[in-house]
């Protein structure tokens, strides 16, 4: 018997993606669902329209196992994040970062500081991961001890993070939406700019104010930090050898060595450094890379781990390679809803029909932004996205004389930078993981991230008009003759 698939209608389509916000909106919104399970019942959904569609499971599993195979260097990342953190923290290198970092920012000027730092870090490496797994975790700390807003701070550090990932030209989606459009990297990075630099500076009034208003209105006291100060100096030796394993990380990625190879290269460099240094053993240095430090491990005699303020815990106790399980729990989980959306065929039939409807400059770049969030969302794979996207709108473009930078540069701004934002992407949950803050939590803070959106929209529908922030192919030169004999005759 010949087996009949179907396409769905646009209305099919949407049923497993209104699902989707739906379980999200009641689940998570009203009764704290944890979201591995909604996204499981989201993908049941779009699994039962594939099925529908005349797919089998065996079909869905294929995608899955695919999809999962191109996730593995990301997933393998995650991991090697976690033992970074584990190792940098037993170290001395991350309680360095905060133990001066509470003695220098001013409260009122964390955020902003927390913003700019990651920018450097982010921009000199081209890793938003990098940065906030790195100086955004000290950063986390710093504010909690200075009593600050968690989820602002992941948004500053975020924002920074983003900002650097996508302007370096050692950014992995930087370069990938460059070669997925054809445009040269540098003229890509320079068209970057019409978008990127109004972001940058709406972040920095925006951190600024909320600096002020937040230490203004006591919301941050710090009044525990002379008492985390002398914990700290109490657990750990300081020593200048403790910057090596930023050091480390930042040679290789300007060297543009394999990421995964460094954050390894760095984790044996702390490794060393917490058994010399420190005076921990090989033993507890091998539990913080795999288990997570924990307080109970520091060595000193005169640090007694049960008379501690709770904030020291709180900053120190976390990292390790197991810390990481959940959020890989939810990659799997995510990559099964993408998997089944992929086979019924819902994702292209309403790209396609955004495309249908997408007639003017403004419209076409809108119809990008959508595709590409709608597509990361179910997919949690960036640079996959990029080439789908830009595949399916490179004629679109073409068609309105827009040269292809603005292509690339739409892609930076939905796919890339809105990702994190969506809390089952690979972006979402490293960010809400490695900072400790739910993604849902820090998205509005998260100023840069979403800005680009609005800016990106506003040269789509006004650029043309003002010859401001669109690159225009010019016309065509027997396009213009015709038009002149036309009126002559």
């Amino acid at each position: 018997m010949t087996k009949v698939i179907r396409q769905p209608s646009i209305y099919e389509s949407l049923i497993p993606l209104i699902a989707m916000f739906v379980f999200f909106g009641i689940g998570f919104g009203l009764y704290n669902v944890k979201v591995e399970l909604l996204v499981i019942v989201s993908a049941i959904v779009a699994g039962l329209l594939a099925i529908r569609m005349g797919h089998t499971w065996d079909e869905i599993q294929r995608s899955m196992s695919e999809k999962l195979v191109g996730a593995l260097p990301a997933a393998l990342i995650l991991v090697a994040v976690g033992l970074l953190i584990g190792t940098w923290m037993i170290c001395g290198t991350i309680p360095m970062m905060v133990y001066f970092g509470l003695k220098i920012i001013n409260p009122t000027y964390l955020y902003i500081t927390a913003f700019l730092v990651t920018v450097v870090i982010s921009t000199s490496t081209g890793t938003s991961f990098g940065a906030a797994g790195t100086i955004g975790v000290a950063i986390m700390g710093v504010a909690a001890g200075l009593g600050l807003s968690l989820p602002v701070t992941a948004g500053a550090v975020i924002s920074g993070a983003y900002f650097g990932d996508k302007m370096s030209p050692l950014s992995d989606t930087t370069n990938m939406a460059s070669l997925a459009t054809g445009t040269p990297l540098y003229t890509h990075i320079r068209h970057m700019i019409y978008t990127s630099f109004p972001s940058f500076f709406l972040c920095i009034i925006g951190y600024f104010i909320l600096g002020f208003m937040t230490y203004t209105n006591d919301a941050g006291t710090g009044d525990n930090v002379p008492l985390i100060l002398s914990a700290l100096d109490l657990s750990f030796s300081w020593s200048w050898l403790l910057v090596l394993p930023p050091i480390v990380v930042i040679y290789g990625s300007i060297a543009q060595r394999p990421t995964l190879l460094v954050m390894l290269g760095t984790s044996i460099v702390a490794i060393i450094l917490s058994v010399t240094v420190q005076d921990f053993t090989v033993q507890q240095a091998f539990l913080a890379a795999t288990e997570g430090f924990n307080i109970s491990m520091i060595p000193s005699p005169l640090f007694n781990p049960d008379t501690v303020i709770s904030d020291i815990p709180l900053l120190l106790n976390r990292g390790g390679m197991y810390s990481m399980m959940n959020p890989l729990l939810f990659v799997i989980c995510a990559f099964f809803f993408g998997a089944a959306l992929d086979v019924s065929g819902a994702l292209m039939v309403i790209v396609q029909a955004l495309l249908k409807v997408a007639h003017s400059i403004g419209s076409i770049i809108l119809s990008t932004i959508l595709s590409g969030i709608v597509l990361v969302s179910a997919t949690s794979n960036a640079s996959i996205v990029m080439i789908i996207v830009s595949d399916l709108f490179r004629d679109a473009y073409k068609d309105k004389r827009l040269k292809m930078q603005n292509l690339s540069r739409t892609l930076e701004d939905s796919v890339s930078i809105f990702e994190c934002l969506i809390p089952w992407t690979v972006s979402g949950i490293y960010m809400a993981t490695t900072l400790g803050v739910p993604t849902l939590d820090y998205a509005p803070w998260t100023f840069f991230c979403f800005s680009g959106i609005f800016f990106s929209l506003m040269y789509a529908y006004g650029g043309k008009l003002f010859q401001f922030g669109l690159a225009m192919e010019p016309q065509d030169v027997h396009e213009v003759n015709e038009k002149e004999i036309s009126v002559k005759g």
